[in-house]
C-alpha cells in the first residue's frame, strides 16, 4: 500500500474518532479540572507550613507566659505572625479564578478543530494560539 493510499484513511480516522465533539468536551473538562486540582494541590502543600508556624507562635507565647518577656521573643512572634498571614493568604491566591466557562472552552477548542480540518498546513502554524 502506498502512502497516498494510507493518508486519506488516516485523515478520515482523525476526523471521525479523534476530533469529535465528545473528545472536545472531555478535553475541556480535563483542562478545567486540572486548573481546580492545581489550586487545591498548592493549598494542600502549604498546610504543613501553616501548622508548623502556628506551633512556633504558640511555643513563643508559652515562653512569654513563663516569664521570659523580652524584645527578641516578641519580635520573633511578630515575624512568625506576619509569615503566617502570608501563608494563609497564599491558598486563596493560588486557586485559579475561572477565566473561561466550559462552554467557551469547548467553543475555542472546536474552532481549533475546524481550523485543523480545513487547512492542516496553515493551522499547524496557528494551532493553539486561539485562547
Amino acid at each position: 500500500m502506498a502512502v497516498a493510499d494510507i493518508e486519506p484513511l488516516f485523515v478520515n480516522c482523525l476526523k471521525n474518532e479523534i476530533l469529535n465533539g465528545k473528545l472536545i468536551k472531555n478535553t475541556a473538562d480535563a483542562i478545567l479540572q486540572a486548573c481546580k486540582d492545581d489550586g487545591v494541590g498548592k493549598a494542600n502543600a502549604i498546610r504543613p507550613e501553616i501548622s508548623a508556624t502556628g506551633k512556633k507562635i504558640e511555643n513563643l507565647m508559652h515562653t512569654l507566659e513563663d516569664g521570659l518577656d523580652n524584645d527578641m521573643v516578641r519580635n520573633r512572634i511578630i515575624g512568625h505572625q506576619a509569615h503566617l498571614k502570608i501563608l494563609r493568604d497564599r491558598p486563596v491566591a493560588a486557586q485559579p479564578a475561572p477565566t473561561v466557562t466550559c462552554e467557551k472552552l469547548i467553543e475555542k477548542l472546536s474552532r481549533d478543530r475546524n481550523l485543523l480540518l480545513s487547512d492542516p498546513l496553515i493551522s499547524g502554524r496557528r494551532f493553539g494560539n486561539v485562547l
